[in-house]
């Protein structure tokens, strides 16, 4: 993530927690940023193998991470 994107979601994270009077949610919009880039990068992975690849060596399916 660069400066920018770091600037925007502290930003963005600080006026929530205003909203919402609770001090973690700003810490909480970083965590679900990084469930769903971990999420995205799962799918990408597995869908990189061939078919038969995949039913051989990948025992993971994606939808545990939907």
């Amino acid at each position: 993530m660069n400066i920018a994107a770091h600037l925007f979601l502290a930003e963005l994270g600080r006026k929530i927690s205003d909203i919402s009077g609770d001090d973690r949610d700003s810490s909480y919009l970083f965590q679900r940023i990084s469930v769903l880039i971990q999420r995205y990068n799962a799918i990408s992975l597995n869908q990189s193998f061939t078919e038969e690849n995949c039913l051989d060596q990948w025992p993971l399916d994606v939808n545990t991470f939907l």
